[in-house]
């Protein structure tokens, strides 16, 4: 089919080409025969096929360009966004900080350098501060250096984060956050940790405690094994959950055995029994105590977790399902067979 266009006849198609032509830019000449088979070939077929083939082919070298842009590190109207959460900066203490400043008066002999995790971090403390820690201290080298040091395989697979605190509780008797008073009285229960507002703030540092009691126990620092005790079982202003109680056992039942050459010694762990009123464990002990009254909502809702810690190597060479289900059993012995009990399975 044809019509006439400037008193010439001209096929329905080719305005249509012509078109096409002109919007890519492509010339169509009478005398070059090659550019004319080039237009003939590309935009053979619908007219909007081949108009959105050319946008497509337009927007892609743009954003090419806009990439490359982005690329430079002084152009770039996009950051990136962290990993993960920024680590909260750490402001000593008042204490602290005048622990530290004594330090520094001390001469060499006088300090101690402990070196502790995969990196070998160095902390520097007094030698009279490994007082309190009897096994640590039994490892001061004093030879070859003029300020002695401490160096021990097992040290290097503590966190030097985890050992930080240690490192306070050897300046200052203490580590952060501390306890503060209930708000309804002085000897009132549960505590409060200083800056923990929410219950997630009180289950991480429940977490963070136990691998402090893990350490304070290898090391033989009594003192501060007292001192955790005392935060994760009485500082509960946020009470913790089924789960947080759970995470804690398998952190200290799953504890590794004490090594000969760094195990506390012998008067260290009478004391240790003599406090805890037998051979068990006081935070053990604690944990089996809670975990056995909330028995019916674990077995409920964290059943699996609860036989994952409890299968776990270490965990059952300590007895730790055994021990919950078997104080379940003394309550009930304790209780007397006449008692109907409702629980509460949360």
């Amino acid at each position: 089919m044809s019509r006439r266009r400037n008193g010439r006849k001209v096929s329905v198609d080719e305005p249509l080409r012509q078109d096409s032509q002109e919007a890519l830019f492509v010339p169509e000449f009478g005398g070059d025969a090659e550019a004319t088979e080039i237009g003939r070939e590309t935009f053979r077929g619908d007219h909007r096929t081949n108009t959105r083939k050319r946008r497509r082919v337009c927007t892609e070298r743009k954003s090419t360009a806009t990439t490359a842009s982005m690329n430079s590190p002084l152009q770039s109207p996009i950051r990136p966004k962290p990993a993960g959460p920024r680590p909260s900066v750490r402001i000593k203490s008042e204490a602290e900080s005048q622990a530290l400043a004594d330090l520094r008066l001390k001469a060499s002999s006088e300090k101690v350098r402990i070196y502790v995790g995969a990196n070998n971090t160095v902390y520097e403390v007094g030698l009279e501060d490994l007082d309190k820690a009897a096994a640590l201290k039994a490892l001061v080298n004093k030879t070859g250096t003029q300020t002695p040091f401490i160096m021990h395989p097992e040290l290097t697979e503590i966190s030097a984060d985890h050992f930080h605190s240690v490192y306070e509780f050897l300046l200052t008797h203490e580590y952060m956050p501390a306890i503060i008073d209930n708000p309804l009285g002085e000897n009132r229960l549960p505590k409060r940790l200083d800056g923990c507002t929410s219950a997630a703030h009180y289950q991480e540092e429940a977490l963070r405690g136990a691998h402090l009691y893990v350490i304070a126990k290898r090391i033989g620092l009594k003192s501060m094994q007292d001192l955790v005790v005392r935060k994760i079982t009485q500082a509960q202003h946020q009470p913790y959950d089924v789960e947080c109680l759970l995470g804690i056992a398998m952190i200290v039942f799953s504890r590794p055995e004490a090594n000969a050459a760094f195990a506390p010694c012998n008067s260290e762990i009478t004391s240790n029994i003599q406090d805890s009123g037998g051979d068990q464990d006081v935070l053990e002990e604690w944990l089996v105590q809670n975990l056995g009254d909330k028995l019916q909502p674990l077995m409920i809702n964290y059943a699996q977790l609860f036989f994952e810690v409890a299968n776990h190597g270490a965990c059952a060479a300590r007895g730790f399902g055994a021990r919950v289900l078997r104080r379940k059993v003394e309550f009930w012995d304790t209780v007397g067979a006449d008692v109907i009990a409702i629980e509460d399975d949360e």
